[in-house]
């Protein structure tokens, strides 16, 4: 389905010293089996251990965010049939913490990785409340520092699991923007 999240999607539920937060993101299809959290297919058709997948990735993300970030639990969510609500099927603890060293502002700051998709459609991963180290703006790929390109890289691997709300594989990284995100000033009481 077209701007959907079917057939499955994983919720990553973390916290920031700002406040609470959740990341969806669309996965492929999701079975039983492979662990804690259930298996998904890879983009080489293999399944694969979704806690595995998640937890190396946010291994690789937690060098991009402050201590004070911990991501906690997650909850894979499946579509039994397209045209169904959504069921949980599988939960498990996280508590991985963040390592990076940045700085600058970060209250209310977002930082949105812009990915194209096989199928020409957009893949973002979005983080919150990460520090800026006093640049807001757009970053190139050809810029990315090593943690930036470990991750896309990572994102973009036949090896994972993620997909765009297109299922398609996450195939061609576009780039990175470094903004202020409007409603968390609001809920932080920022303006």
């Amino acid at each position: 389905m077209a701007n959907g999240l079917q057939p499955s999607f994983i919720k990553c539920f973390y916290h920031t010293l700002y406040g609470a937060h959740t990341r969806t993101v669309p996965i492929r299809q999701w079975y039983v089996g492979g662990g804690v959290g259930g298996s998904a297919l890879n983009w080489l058709s293999d399944p694969v251990s979704v806690d595995t997948v998640l937890k190396a990735t946010l291994n690789l993300e937690k060098v991009l965010v402050p201590s004070t970030t911990v991501f906690d639990y997650y909850e894979v969510w499946n579509y039994p049939d397209p045209t169904d609500l959504p069921i949980p099927v599988a939960t498990a603890p996280l508590a991985i913490a963040g390592t990076g060293g940045g700085t600058g502002w970060a209250e209310a700051v977002e930082q949105t990785f812009i990915i194209r998709t096989a199928a020409f459609g957009l893949f973002k991963w979005i983080m919150l409340d990460v520090p800026t180290d006093n640049f807001f703006g757009k970053v190139n790929p050809a810029d990315f520092s090593s943690d930036f390109t470990a991750l896309m890289s990572n994102l973009t691997a036949d090896t994972s699991i993620y997909a765009g709300r297109d299922n398609s594989k996450p195939n061609i990284v576009k780039q990175a923007t470094i903004t202020l995100n409007e409603k968390l000033r609001r809920a932080y009481k920022l303006t």
